[in-house]
């Protein structure tokens, strides 16, 4: 008969300093590993949380679109002045010439600038310029003696209340 001279068996043994210190090394690494694990499992989270709430959105919008029966677009504009009534912009679509809305003008589009009969429009500047220097030479053709201008038959209503006045002529005005 043959009989076993060895075996191994599980017993207890104390490490040695060299053992503890590598183990120790192990067990950081392992640590290090699994954070590291932990920190990519969040931003792959995130990134799918993302997508996630991004699909959603879509779907939210789609929903209401079909909804509603409708979506917004940037649609280009033409502007017409004038159209179809006066003292009125209209606001037709590009793609279809369908009116979309009117207003009415506002200050500034009511003072357009008026072209003179050669077709130039004068400049701001020289405008003011033109008024200062015509007010001037009126000033000068001005009567200078300090008695006052009787005009004969002035009134020859007789009316001297002015609001009567205004009345009267409104009333001739419309004969």
């Amino acid at each position: 008969m043959n009989r076993p001279t060895e075996c191994t068996e599980s017993l207890r043994c104390p490490f040695t300093d060299e053992e503890k210190l590598r183990l120790g090394k192990e067990l950081a690494d392992a640590h290090i590993q699994l954070s590291e694990l932990d920190d990519e499992e969040a931003v792959i989270k995130a990134q799918m949380k993302q997508k996630r709430a991004t699909a959603e959105g879509l779907i939210g919008r789609l929903s209401r679109e079909v909804s509603a029966g409708f979506t917004m677009r940037d649609v280009k504009m033409r502007i017409v002045y004038d159209d179809p009534n006066p003292n009125e912009v209209s606001y037709y679509r590009e793609d279809s010439m369908d009116l979309v809305r009117t207003r009415p003008f506002t200050k500034e589009e009511r003072q357009a600038d008026l072209p003179l009969l050669d077709g130039k429009v004068v400049p701001a500047e020289d405008s003011q310029a033109n008024i200062a220097e015509f007010f001037e030479k009126q000033a000068i053709d001005e009567r200078t003696d300090d008695e006052p201008e009787v005009i004969e038959d002035a009134d020859p209503l007789g009316i001297t209340d002015a609001q009567t006045v205004g009345r009267a002529r409104e009333n001739l005005l419309k004969m």
